[in-house]
């Protein structure tokens, strides 16, 4: 039996000292052996540091240089107060030529709205130009073949009928003349007839065969000519109608080309209206406001330094929390809503109060024991603690 008490000795002061003989943050009243743990165990004792509830980063992602910086670290501010300007000269600038930008854009697309609805687009007028042109070409085409080819199977081409005229006066004038003759030259052998005047006969006889041959002659050429002139009006209706029909896809591609226009030049006007909303909204942004009512903790802004991450912190100082760790065997002994009692070496023996709000669900990652975070919130006045402080939470289990 005095061995047993000299080993629970032993076992609570391994509790309450460390390997180095230093008093460990962490320490529970440890029961006497043969009593229970509800008996012996009034009161636990956690180490932990005092944060704010609410604490802001302020950060600037512009990139500006920092031309004003108007608080200083301990400064109480309230939520939208300036807490630094940046430079935003050339930002102006460029906020002007992409406001220009944009009124252009909006023009361009009103403009191109207003020709798309009334068909007024200078690449469709053309367009519509061009195909009221082919049509008339084709309508004035098709009239021409279709007189032509009229005239070809009636046989009212007039050159045809003249040179048919001609041949058919020809042959007559031959034919007759080959009868005189013949009656002539039964007259010369009978010597009824003179030589000279035989061979005068004979003259006129030839000059009818080449009148023949001539009239002839032009009948087969002006015939082919027209056959030739037939088919090079098939060629011109035929371009015609090519050209009608091309003339039609044009007309179609610019009046769809005019609606595509439209559509890039509007989401061109969105593109300059985003952008310009952008610049304005850094313009609005080079002014580093606080989000929130409470102190600057840190500054880390600098007049004449790039203002790029983060600039100031600002935390509420009114409302304060400790966060600290609980070991596992002792979470059964805690819940959200117990009041608890706060100390801290560094405002000697003034004791606040306070309220376990928050018992973490899960483990402490990376602890050496297990461990379990909780958050007390203060219910005392806080006039002496600061943010960062260490304080002792005493947690009665009584």
């Amino acid at each position: 039996m005095k061995m047993l008490k000299i080993i629970a000795i032993l076992f609570a002061m391994m509790l309450i000292y460390g390997c180095g003989g230093e008093v460990m943050p962490y320490d529970r009243t440890v029961p006497v052996l043969g009593e229970s743990s509800a008996q012996s165990l009034s009161e636990i004792t956690i180490s932990g540091v005092v944060e704010s509830v609410t604490s802001r980063n302020v950060y600037s992602t512009l990139g500006q240089i920092v031309e004003r910086v108007y608080v200083e670290v301990g400064d109480r501010v309230t939520e939208g107060q300036t807490l630094a300007e940046l430079d935003v000269d050339v930002l102006a600038l460029t906020i002007a030529q992409q406001a220009a930008n944009a009124e252009l854009a909006r023009h361009n697309l009103e403009e191109a709205e207003r020709n798309l609805r009334g068909n007024s687009s200078p690449h469709v007028l053309n367009a519509r130009a061009a195909l009221e042109a082919a049509e008339i070409n084709l309508t004035e085409t098709r009239r021409a073949l279709n007189n032509a080819r009229s005239d070809s199977e009636g046989g009212n081409v007039m050159q045809v009928l003249a040179a048919l005229n001609e041949l058919n006066h020809a042959r007559i004038d031959l034919e007759e003349l080959e009868r005189i003759h013949e009656r002539l030259e039964i007259m010369f052998e009978a010597g009824a007839m003179s030589q000279n005047d035989f061979r005068h006969a004979e003259n006129n006889l030839t000059l009818a065969r080449r009148r023949y041959e001539t009239a002839q002659s032009n009948y087969e050429t002006t015939t082919t000519a027209t056959d030739r002139s037939l088919e090079q009006l098939e060629a011109l209706y035929r371009s015609a109608v090519d050209s009608h029909s091309l003339a039609r896809e044009m007309l179609n591609a610019a009046t769809s080309g005019a609606s595509q226009e439209t559509e890039m030049l509007s989401a061109a006007a969105l593109a300059a209206e985003t952008s310009l909303q952008i610049l304005d909204r850094q313009l609005s942004d080079s002014m580093i406001r606080s989000p929130i009512n409470g102190t600057v903790t840190a500054k880390f802004a600098a007049e004449g330094s790039v203002g790029m991450g983060l600039m100031f912190v600002v935390e509420d100082m009114e409302e304060l929390v400790v966060k600290a760790r609980i070991r596992e065997y002792d979470l059964s002994l805690i819940s959200e809503g117990m009041e608890v009692k706060i100390t801290s070496d560094a405002i000697g023996n003034v004791t606040h109060t306070g309220v376990i709000t928050h018992i973490s669900p899960a483990a402490v990652l990376g602890s050496p024991v297990t461990e379990f975070e909780i958050e007390v919130r203060l219910t005392s006045p806080i006039s002496d603690l600061r943010i960062g402080m260490n304080a002792r939470v005493h947690i009665g289990l009584n």
